[in-house]
Order: structure tokens, then sequence, then C-alpha cells
């Protein structure tokens, strides 16, 4: 109930990390398209984070939280990193990790929505 419509507010960013290893797990046990699918869930939940966390107008969906504002600085890593979420997974896709997905256009496509929406972690 927490999470219905899609209403993760601050968790996008931990369900990007479960996907984004998700994606590199299942990329070295070879399911390619199942790797690839959790690649773009990440893309996904990390650009809803940058987008959402800074949202002054975005008020929850789901039911036990109905109408409450998520407006907040939901940023839980160093203050030395000023890197949205989107940089810093296009950042990681750079990693040899994720090598054996490079050559799929989906992998080119999450890249490049990455390009678009990465930039300093609070605007």
């Amino acid at each position: 109930m927490l999470y219905e419509n899609g209403d993760f507010g601050f968790f996008h960013g931990d369900v990007l990390a479960v996907h984004r290893q998700l994606s590199y797990l299942y990329s070295v046990k070879g399911d390619i398209p199942t790797a690839l699918k959790h690649l773009e869930l990440s893309v996904k939940h990390a650009i809803r984070f940058d987008t959402e966390s800074n949202d002054k107008t975005l008020k929850h969906t789901s039911l036990l939280f109905r109408g409450i504002w998520q407006y907040g600085n939901y940023s839980c890593t160093s203050q030395e990193n000023e890197e949205n979420e989107a940089s810093e997974l296009l950042d990681d896709l750079q990693r040899p990790i994720f090598d054996k997905l490079r050559q799929y256009p989906e992998f080119a496509a999450a890249e490049e929505e990455l390009r678009k929406a990465k930039g300093p972690r609070w605007k």
C-alpha cells in the first residue's frame, strides 16, 4: 500500500539500485533481454528520483499518504557528491561489468536518456 501507483518518493533511489544490480547479474548469467529490462527500469527510477525530489507540487497518491507533500532534500549521499542520480547511473554504466550490454540499442537508448537528464543533484 505504501508504493501503489508507483508512488515511491525517496525510495526511487533504492529501487533504481536494485534494478541496476539485477541488470548486471542477468547480464553475467547471459539473460540479456532481462538484463536490458532491468537497465531500463533503473533509468526510469533514477530520473523519477531526480525530478520528483524537487517538485514542490507533488503529493503522494498512495492510500496511506494521500495528499501529503513529498517535497524535500532526499539526498543521503555525501555532500561532496553533487551529481544527480541520472549522472551517477550514467557514470556507473561505463564500468566493465556492463560490457556485455553495450552492443544493444536498448543500452544506447538508456545512456542517451541519462545524458539528457544528468546534472547537479539539487537545482
